[in-house]
């Protein structure tokens, strides 16, 4: 089967790309049953903590780990590319917890918490 060309598939991914041809690292064309708009899925990280030693003898820690996985639930991308279809997820970086910042900001921020604040017990870990 050739490439998207001038099919509607084609066009709407030019169109999402700004005029741009883009091939889905995922699936290829035959195997795209089409578009779905979805939420972000949950990735499942195996990570691990490696312990190793530069060229100069210090000690230094690598994170490693075998290659994510992800949840396929109905609705996410994950899911959505599981079933066969392109998709779009709308993404965005602000993280703040915007629902408790009402609450955080009665509380008490006075000079005198700030020299708490700085002197909290050291985080210590503990090798394997």
């Amino acid at each position: 089967m050739g490439g998207m060309g001038d099919s509607a598939m084609g066009r709407s991914i030019r169109k999402l790309r700004g005029g741009a041809a883009f091939p889905n690292p995922f699936l290829r064309e035959d195997q795209i049953q089409g578009f779905r708009l979805t939420r972000q899925g949950l990735r499942v990280y195996h990570s691990r903590l490696d312990e190793r030693v530069d060229p100069r003898g210090r000690s230094y820690f690598w994170i490693g780990g075998d290659a994510p996985t992800g949840v396929p639930e109905q609705g996410t991308d994950i899911g959505t590319l599981a079933e066969g279809f392109i998709s779009i997820t709308p993404l965005q970086l602000d993280l703040t917890a915007y629902q408790i910042l009402p609450d955080l900001s009665s509380w008490q921020w006075q000079e005198q918490s700030k020299k708490h604040f700085f002197h909290l017990p050291a985080l210590t870990f503990s090798r394997p």
